[in-house]
């Protein structure tokens, strides 16, 4: 892994602003930069924490200003409000792409990653006295640092190999401002296994404090809710799941409502494969509030959580070879094993649904597709058995944001 020296990250966010000019100064120097091509950015030099503190990552604190001018003569034709707005979007895109470089587990700049509950942004009602519009936006970025001892710690799940598949609640949501509904919810992976809903019918929705509508706290974090009626999110064609091996870790928080009126699962997780090929559902089903079945086409190993009807949880499963393994806020409960059962390449051609499982029979009068019931915040899934070591590193990321347990 690369160690990444604050110029490195400089450089790259430089790059990512196509719209104007950029400078690495310090805010008091816009007015020096009055004759600049506007829009402006502008990065001021960020404080950051020592690796003492987290064992290896420097931590920087990172303060991006944008300008752009609002000239008299202008306000004849464009509104002020419609200016700053221009601004806003121009510097959310910049963001995004930031982000987009620095997440991809993929790329060369692994060893950079964003804290994004850290991100706080707001317009700026005046600037020095001068026709500027300003919008300002802080975060915190952690790096492998030069000044780093012993070996690199495993913060964030994007260090650890295998990545296929990675959504959360907080961050690549499309959704209606108005009825919170959602339309795409985008892998943070890096992989392209982004998943979407064009149907208003079938939208779930986006919920960022306490609801009586929606399930679940979870730190007060971001969560997508799935009501009663059938509501589900997908990608749009086969192929793309990325689940090959034969082996894989796929951790799943979610609050879930519990409904035992039938046997037939309710998934929250499905990855359905083309033809013949293996399934995986995890979500309830009859008596078992939190439950993973994975078919390899022909044969089943099917496991549940064992350790109670708790419907707030953070919910791992992990196939290798031919046993599945659960586990339950960090705790490992019975695995099961079925004899013969062999996933390998049995989902590499596959589509994920979230909040339903839309191939599944219809149940009820009038049928409806058996759905999940309840708020999905986090799930990451690996192409591989995850060792004891990075399960609990994936664990305690995800409990660390949302303390669960």
């Amino acid at each position: 892994m690369a160690i990444t020296r604050l110029t490195d990250i400089v450089d790259a966010m430089k790059s990512k602003w196509t719209y104007g000019d950029k400078d690495f100064a310090y805010e008091f120097e816009v007015n020096q930069h009055h004759n600049t091509q506007y829009p402006y950015l502008m990065i001021i030099p960020p404080d950051s924490q020592l690796p003492e503190v987290y064992n290896g990552w420097e931590s920087y604190n990172f303060e991006i200003d944008f300008f752009d001018l609002y000239q008299t003569k202008s306000q004849q034709t464009v509104k002020l409000e419609q200016k700053w707005d221009n601004l806003e979007d121009l510097s959310l895109e910049w963001l995004n792409n930031v982000m987009i470089k620095f997440n991809n587990p993929t790329g060369s700049n692994v060893g950079v990653y964003f804290l994004e509950e850290s991100i706080d942004i707001e317009r700026v009602k005046e600037v020095a006295n001068d026709r500027l519009i300003q919008i300002k936006m802080k975060f915190t970025m952690r790096g492998v640092t030069r000044c780093m001892f012993g070996s690199i710690p495993t913060h964030n799940p994007s260090q650890i190999p295998n990545l296929a598949m990675w959504y959360s609640a907080d961050s690549y949501i499309n959704f209606s401002i108005p009825t919170k509904q959602v339309n795409y919810w985008g892998d943070k992976s890096g992989n392209g296994t982004n998943l979407y809903q064009d149907n208003s019918t079938y939208q779930p929705k986006r919920y960022t404090y306490p609801s009586s509508e929606s399930l679940g706290i979870f730190n007060n974090k971001t969560r997508i809710y799935f009501p009663i009626k059938p509501k589900y999110l997908s990608t749009n064609n086969y192929g793309l799941t990325g689940l090959s091996s034969g082996s894989f870790t796929i951790f799943v928080l979610y609050n879930a409502r519990y409904i035992n009126s039938d046997i037939v699962m309710r998934s929250a997780f499905t990855s359905e494969s083309n033809g013949t090929h293996g399934k995986i559902n995890i979500g309830s089903a009859g008596t078992d509030w939190h439950r993973a079945t994975v078919s390899d086409g022909t044969a089943t190993i099917s496991a549940n959580n064992g350790f109670g009807n708790s419907s707030q949880a953070l919910f791992c499963y992990k196939l290798k070879g031919d046993t599945l393994t659960p586990y339950i806020n960090g705790v490992k409960g019975t695995p099961v094993t079925t004899v013969g059962f062999d996933a390998t390449n049995k989902f590499s051609l596959g589509k994920i649904h979230l909040g339903a499982d839309p191939t599944a029979a219809a149940i009820g009068n009038p049928p409806e597709i058996p759905n999940f019931e309840g708020s999905l915040v986090e799930i990451i899934a690996y192409d591989s058995a995850l060792n004891d070591f990075d399960r609990g590193a994936v664990d305690k990321y995800i409990n660390d944001k949302y303390k669960i347990y």
